[in-house]
């Protein structure tokens, strides 16, 4: 496979992720759990109980195969905790523990690579179709698992400041790609306006997700139809 000089993946860097998506299709064959998934299955499957306590967040007690979560957080948000913390077990059960790794196992948990990859075929990766599909995944998560499995870019914009900005691993971007463009402003503006999804190309688009004051923006482009919007 010949690489793109600005856009592509490079096969001959270290790519743990690679090892982490087979961990994950392991973990969900032993859990016996398919999309959607339910983190509260999943953790169920794999042999961990679930108890509420006060604390921020979740955390695993690995030695008690029990995992704490605090059940004033929002549903979606409890989700992704317990995945997270699903894939550090899973994770030390194979010797490859690390937060990145639990980070990266969560999403690809939440959000199988095989049922999502068909999920983006049929929905143009539209952020709004894919969390009806997959309900218990909040929109972050969905966002970066495009970026997971596709050759593309995600920006998150939170009142108007870039909080977040994620590229495919491995992917090979040139420097003027590294930073959000005026036409991707424009478009998280326009999304922003009409409160709706808008799109400035076929897998180019903005979602607002607007709570209260609270302004954020989600811009989810193809690495090659960015870059040709930008020369």
């Amino acid at each position: 496979m010949e690489i793109d000089p600005q856009i592509g993946i490079d096969h001959h860097v270290e790519s743990p992720w690679l090892r982490w998506e087979g961990t994950a299709a392991r973990a969900l064959e032993r859990a016996k759990v398919g999309a959607p998934v339910s983190a509260f299955e999943l953790a169920k499957g794999l042999g961990l109980e679930i108890e509420a306590w006060s604390g921020a967040g979740a955390e695993l007690d690995a030695d008690a195969q029990v995992i704490r979560v605090n059940p004033r957080v929002r549903l979606v948000r409890r989700h992704g905790l317990i995945a997270h913390e699903c894939g550090h077990w899973v994770l030390r059960i194979e010797g490859d523990d690390s937060e990145k790794g639990a980070r990266y196992l969560a999403g690809a948990m939440l959000l199988p690579r095989w049922d999502f990859d068909l999920d983006l075929k049929r929905t143009a990766w539209s952020l709004l179709k894919l969390r009806d599909r997959h309900p218990n995944a909040s929109a972050e998560m969905i966002a970066r698992r495009i970026v997971e499995v596709r050759e593309a870019v995600a920006t998150i914009i939170d009142n108007g400041r870039v909080t977040s900005r994620v590229f495919t691993p491995g992917l090979m971007v040139e420097p003027r790609l590294r930073r959000v463009s005026r036409w991707e402003r424009g478009l998280a503006d326009q999304a922003l306006e009409a409160g709706a999804e808008v799109r400035g190309d076929e897998l180019c688009y903005a979602v607002p997700l607007v709570d209260g004051p609270w302004r954020r923006v989600i811009v989810v482009c193809e690495a090659e139809q960015l870059s040709l919007r930008q020369r």
